[in-house]
């Protein structure tokens, strides 16, 4: 059974017969989505501290990070990765998320800011966020994070890039735990979902296939080749939410 507010949105926009994010321009879509993110995204939470950085990346870019919850005392780590199809959403989209993490969990939170497509193709979001995590492990002490106690924490597309950053570290750094929220593992159409709700659905085949074309420049960009061993090891837990 739908959600009674997603069903009455779904409603909502079958009435309007309103557009769909790939029959727009990318700057509408962008516009469009992330001012609707923003407020259905918005949680009831209490005040946190929340500071903006700028890394350089290695090829010279200014990658943005939002650090929540930076205290006096020592706190565990959760680096977040945005959803949005490697494409629209950003820092400001989740960030009542993000907010909301670190109150309820008494954690400091670093959101990435990665590049998105289709100005930065695959793969721009996995090395901004893989240098933004490095960065957030190697200069815990500047917000008092534990670097023993690191957690990884992704929706969507943002699921994805947890799992390879995970892939990426799991030898190099102690990686506590994951949290994939409906995490996106692949691109690929064989599958029984695609059929049943492929259509009349806000995130529907055509959508997922022009955020593919948005990212990727060859067809293996998304073959992720996720080591099993990187799920296991030094892992206490991984806490995985998917929804139909």
């Amino acid at each position: 059974m739908l959600d009674k507010q997603l069903d009455i949105l779904l409603k909502f926009s079958r009435r309007g017969n309103l557009k769909k994010i790939h029959e727009l321009p990318l700057k509408e879509v962008r516009e469009n989505v992330e001012d609707i993110a923003i407020q259905m995204g918005k949680l009831h939470v209490e005040s946190v501290a929340s500071r903006d950085y700028t890394v350089k990346t290695k090829d010279q870019y200014d990658l943005p990070l939002r650090i929540y919850n930076a205290g006096e005392t020592k706190k565990p780590i959760i680096v977040f990765y945005h959803g949005g199809g490697y494409t629209v959403y950003n820092i400001k989209t989740h960030d009542s998320f993000c907010r909301f993490l670190a109150a309820s969990l008494d954690v400091v939170v670093v959101s990435i800011e990665y590049r998105r497509a289709p100005e930065y193709k695959c793969p721009i979001a996995f090395d901004d966020s893989l240098f933004g995590t490095l960065w957030a492990i190697n200069n815990h002490t500047l917000f008092n994070g534990d670097a023993e106690n690191v957690i990884l924490c992704g929706d969507s597309v943002g699921g994805s890039l947890t799992l390879q950053i995970n892939n990426a570290l799991y030898k190099e750094k102690v990686i506590k735990g994951l949290v994939l929220l409906y995490p996106v593992i692949t691109f690929e159409k064989n599958y029984p979902s695609y059929e049943k709700y492929g259509k009349g659905y806000f995130l529907d085949t055509d959508t997922m296939d022009w955020f593919k074309e948005m990212y990727t420049t060859k067809e293996h960009d998304l073959d992720y080749n996720i080591n099993l061993e990187s799920l296991t090891l030094n892992k206490p837990f991984i806490y995985l939410v998917i929804s139909e």
